[in-house]
């Protein structure tokens, strides 16, 4: 039995025109293949010469080398099907069928044997859904750039975005609806190497599980003529250095640092000088008299001894020496007396 079976070539050309199909030749297969890859400024159309016959079948084999020009209304047609930009770049195969009026267009491309032409490593636009992605396909180095320093996130519409995070000394901060790269402020400051510190008189007393104690320094001067005077708790008047504070407040005395600077004649006799608490009270820190008997020129500098005992409340701490008055002697004692009040009210 003779096969009718044949094959015919058109060449199209960028500028286009019409090339026809005898279809009463017997040819089965057409190929499409212009002699380079060209871009339509015309249509290109194939179209039938002679008597299709019902069922008849051909095959048309497609280059893809065939840029068209859909905006411009250039375009491959086929038997009056006309290709979209993406079939006329990438299918392979298209058969047409007479169903006895009128020629069916099925067109198959070569995704169907396992291989997908792409023009220039593209894909066309919107033609391949997500599912059809492997899990873990696309990689870092298949993604577009962004600004150094930036992060990919969401923006008012959903769609991906980038957010420029590169400012020195700034930091990400969630808003209740974006992601934002804001620089601290208020209490505590950042630097660009992350070192925080807060700023100056920022913290308070209520801020502290234990409020800090406030303490204060009394400083005093004895003038010799008082010591000589005889401020003693033996007949002399004791002299008051830190006046009492009011109801239910206690002073607690915490240390007592003193000096004598020798001038003129030493002191001599005299007891131990003290601070009470009140007049001719109990002691709550001493030194011996050879502090002020014995002094030599220049500084003689001391601690009165504790234990800094406290009694009394709204009570006055004095000055005096415990037994006896000193005789002689010409320059002052000058201390210095650091306290707190304790408050019972």
């Amino acid at each position: 039995m003779a096969n009718n079976f044949n094959t015919s070539t058109i060449v199209p050309v960028a500028g286009g025109g019409t090339y026809a199909v005898d279809i009463d030749s017997g040819v089965q297969h057409v190929v499409i293949r212009p002699a380079g890859a060209i871009t339509l400024s015309a249509d290109v159309s194939v179209t039938v010469s002679g008597t299709p016959r019902l069922n008849q079948y051909i095959k048309f084999m497609y280059a893809g080398t065939i840029t068209s020009n859909t905006t411009s209304g250039f375009t491959v047609n086929i038997f009056g099907t006309a290709l979209t930009d993406n079939q006329a770049l990438y299918e392979a195969e298209i058969r047409a069928i007479y169903n006895g009026s009128a020629w069916e267009m099925h067109i198959c491309s070569d995704e169907q044997a396992g291989n997908v032409p792409i023009d220039g490593g593209t894909i066309g636009a919107g033609t391949i859904p997500g599912s059809a992605l492997a899990d873990d396909a696309v990689g870092l180095t298949q993604m577009a750039d962004i600004t150094r320093g930036s992060l990919i996130v969401g923006e008012a519409s959903d769609a991906p975005t980038y957010l420029d995070v590169s400012g020195s000394a700034k930091i990400l901060m969630g808003d209740g609806t974006d992601l934002t790269s804001v620089a601290m402020s208020g209490d505590v400051t950042i630097n660009s190497s992350g070192v925080t510190e807060i700023g100056a008189g920022k913290i308070t007393d209520a801020m502290l599980a234990n409020t800090p104690q406030s303490y204060s320094v009394a400083n005093v001067t004895i003038t010799s003529a008082q010591i000589l005077a005889g401020c003693t708790t033996v007949g002399g008047t004791a002299i008051s250095v830190i006046p009492a504070q009011g109801t239910n407040k206690l002073i607690e005395v915490i240390s007592c640092t003193g000096y004598a600077n020798y001038s003129t004649a030493a002191y001599a006799a005299g007891g131990v000088i003290e601070l009470t608490m009140g007049d001719g009270g109990t002691t709550i820190a001493s030194a011996s008299a050879a502090l002020l008997t014995t002094a030599a020129v220049g500084t003689e500098q001391f601690a009165l001894d504790t234990p800094l005992l406290t009694s009394g409340l709204n009570t006055a701490i004095f000055f005096d020496n415990a037994t006896a008055t000193f005789t002689t002697g010409g320059y002052d004692l000058r201390l210095s007396i650091i306290y707190r009040v304790i408050d019972f009210s």
